[in-house]
């Protein structure tokens, strides 16, 4: 039995960097108030940028309610509606956060449901859930120190977050915003931050008070709490010990004393806690708990008003099957569901007395985390997206699954159709952009290649639209996506020993042993009217207007690489007009009618170089302000206007024993085209595999963690979200 004293102790969360002293105001219950601010400001002095729109990532936590489910897709939620065989369709996502979601709860109230997600360092976030699914944020505040876990008291509206040693936090959520505006300089609204306010920042904007109510002391390492309707709040201890309050007033619970206590298991380690709440209040209210230990334990208490009644079902797991992720529904039958390490969804049935029996399982490759209600069992995969089960049969009736980790990526015509080069599954997405913003698969076309980074993908930026060409060693493939479904193929066309592509208009341009011109005048049929042989191996190529630029090297890989510059005002008969020896190793080209962007990585040395080739007969490299050095390896180079993006990758030095570099896209300015001048960074956590842009918009493909698409804010320059509002 494990018996502790409650301490309200008050929680004096630190200022944002940069804001000074927090500005302090007394609120009924604490005595302290601090203003925070959520992570989501779009502060014109230097605020990190959010992409507009993001697809793929990893789902990690889930709730749900009724026929509607919430995931937590790594920095956004997601919300499902299920129809009546069960299949989710997405109505909604969340603008980005500046972490992860670790943790979800949905209340509700006679304004209507709402649901608090927990984004790790970013804090704790508030929206009401329209009838239409979009999600509208009321409340954000920062959080200091580390939380596990959120829950909220149905009917008081306030947070409880499990922060580990430092106990129990608490914080008033009821406040509703007020409108308040502020015209700023470039048409948005920005609204300051003052004593007991919050800014909200870009869109409509609004300020609610931030109330910390205190901390809970509780002894021992505080993972997950659970609050009911019947004003209990649950505290897991990571050892597995459960303590009980009552929330007759929320901001000072209780301890309710058991004599015999709760605990969840003997051995190993608190994996989850969950309470069964019956639709309309039909049925028993359950407690639900998980260990992962060897062996692991599920257990199930009934609740009433006064607490847990009785133990009514425990049962061990197999070592081999450590529990990850409970949850009950009383709309399921007397059953609980689990989430196994295996990868497995086990349903038990609880019987009489005291007796939890498997009764039934299904195998979820990558099963992260589980939610049930209304008989259906929603699972969090990862990476591989959202899956529904049926709660009775735990038959898979459909899911929502990313088209897999995006490798590269292209807008189609005018952008409404993306093209996106996948694997594990190798193959060709077709993705398509809402009205609204949000990204969906809308077809698949597998690719019969071992690795797909022998695959290049371009696509034209007017005519044709929603065409795409991937270039393999020895072949152009067309790729028509203009429909719904999978993509096609419509020609294959020979390229042999080809090893770089580029579009201008409607022609393509292929490094190789020489220059290949290729006319797409008319898309389904691509057709070679040029080749001038050199007899070396392209490196990289980029075209603008009447020029094309190709690094070249010879076959052997003999270093140095030249620079030859071709006239192809008459694409049917292209000139060499121009050369430049002994450029480096060429990573990647980018170019204007007069200027030259080569990525660099030679001997250590990595960044972006500018070459002056108005005059081709006397190209001009131009050291000083026309480099642009990185600390890591700079991996590649595309140019949307007057601006180039700039991919480096942060790596581990063997020699000085030390990281260096960064990962992320530099945003260099080159409306001076002899002197690239950085103007943004875009950090990543993991290396971007490629970058695209056109008319203002940024495709960023990072692998696993899905594709980002960011837009230039207009007031700024910068690569920023339009606000912190639903997408």
């Amino acid at each position: 039995m494990l018996v502790a004293a409650i301490a309200l102790v008050l929680l004096d969360a630190p200022a944002p960097a940069g804001a000074g002293a927090p500005r302090k105001a007394q609120a009924p219950g604490a005595s302290t108030q601090t203003v925070a601010y959520l992570p989501w400001v779009a502060r014109h002095d230097g605020a990190p940028a959010r992409p507009v729109a993001r697809l793929g990532g990893d789902a990690g936590v889930v709730a749900a309610a009724g026929r509607r489910v919430f995931v937590g897709m790594d920095d956004r939620i997601g919300v499902y509606d299920l129809d009546d065989a069960g299949r989710p369709a997405l109505v909604a996502v969340s603008r980005p956060f500046e972490a992860a979601v670790r943790g979800l709860d949905v209340v509700a109230d006679d304004v209507g449901p709402q649901i608090v997600a927990l984004v790790g360092s970013g804090g704790i976030h508030a929206f009401d859930v329209d009838d239409a699914g979009r999600l509208d944020p009321w409340f954000g505040v920062a959080v200091p120190g580390e939380v596990h876990d959120v829950a909220v008291a149905p009917g008081w509206l306030r947070g409880y977050l499990a922060m580990g040693e430092a106990g129990v936090g608490i914080v008033d959520l009821s406040p509703r915003i007020v409108p308040v505006a502020q015209p700023a300089g470039d048409g948005s609204r920005i609204v300051a931050g003052f004593p007991g306010r919050l800014a909200v920042g870009r869109g409509p904007a609004a300020t609610g008070d931030i109330r910390w109510r205190g901390r809970l002391a509780v002894p021992g390492d505080v993972r997950r709490v659970v609050a009911t309707p019947s004003h209990l709040l649950f505290v897991a201890i990571a050892t597995g010990s459960i303590l009980v309050y009552r929330l007759e007033d929320p901001d000072r619970p209780q301890l309710v004393f058991l004599p015999a206590g709760l605990r969840c298991g003997e051995s190993g380690e608190l994996a989850d806690l969950a309470v069964d709440r019956p639709p309309h209040g039909l049925g028993p209210t359950r407690l639900v708990c998980a260990m992962r230990g060897r062996p692991g334990n599920i257990g199930v208490w009934s609740l009433d008003d006064h607490g847990p009644s009785s133990l009514r079902a425990s049962a061990p797991i197999d070592d081999a099957q450590a529990a990850l992720s409970i949850a009950g529904d009383a709309a399921a039958g007397d059953a609980v569901f689990g989430v196994t390490g295996a990868g497995d969804v086990v349903r038990f049935r609880v019987g009489l007395p005291l007796t939890l029996a498997p009764d039934g399982v299904s195998s979820v490759p990558g099963a992260r985390a589980i939610a049930a209600a209304g008989g259906w069992v929603a699972v969090a995969r990862g990476q591989r997206g959202l899956t529904v089960l049926r709660g009775d049969t735990l038959a898979d009736v459909g899911g929502d699954a990313p088209p897999g980790a995006i490798a590269a990526a292209a807008p189609t015509g005018p952008g409404q159709v993306l093209a996106a080069l996948t694997e594990a599954p190798a193959g060709l997405a077709a993705i398509w952009a809402d009205a609204d913003g949000r990204l969906r698969p809308a077809g698949f076309l597998p690719l019969g290649v071992q690795a797909i980074a022998d695959v290049t993908l371009r696509a034209p930026r007017g005519r044709p639209a929603n065409y795409a060409y991937l270039l393999y060693y020895n072949a152009l493939e067309a790729i028509d996506l203009s429909a719904p479904g999978v993509p096609e193929k419509r020609r294959t066309l020979a390229v042999p020993d080809a090893t770089a592509m580029a579009i201008d208009g409607r022609h393509i341009y292929v490094a190789g042993d020489g220059l290949r011109v290729i006319d797409a005048d008319v898309p389904d049929a691509p057709r070679e009217v040029a080749y001038v042989f050199r007899g070396r191996t392209g490196e990289a190529v980029a075209a603008a207007g009447d020029r094309v630029y190709v690094a070249q090297r010879l076959p052997t890989g003999v270093r140095p690489t030249d620079l030859w510059v071709f006239d192809v005002s008459n694409r049917a008969a292209p000139r060499q007009v121009g050369s430049l020896p002994n450029i480096e190793h060429t990573v990647a080209l980018a170019a204007t009618s007069g200027h030259v962007y080569q990525v660099y990585d030679q001997d250590r040395r990595y960044g972006l170089r500018t070459f002056d080739a108005r005059d081709p007969a006397a190209i001009r490299r131009l050291d000083g302000a026309g480099t642009f050095a990185t600390d890591g390896y700079a991996r590649g180079v595309v140019r949307d206007g007057d601006r180039l993006f700039l991919v480096e990758e942060a790596y581990f030095d063997r020699i000085s024993r030390r990281d260096r570099g960064r990962t992320g896209v530099h945003v260099l300015d080159i409306r001076q085209p002899d002197r690239p001048v950085a103007r943004q960074f875009l950090p990543f956590a993991a290396p971007v595999r490629s970058v695209d842009a056109a008319d203002g918009k940024l495709y960023v493909a990072a692998g696993a963690a899905g594709l980002y698409v960011f837009e230039i804010d207009p007031g700024s320059g910068r690569y920023l979200a339009a606000g912190p509002g639903p997408r």
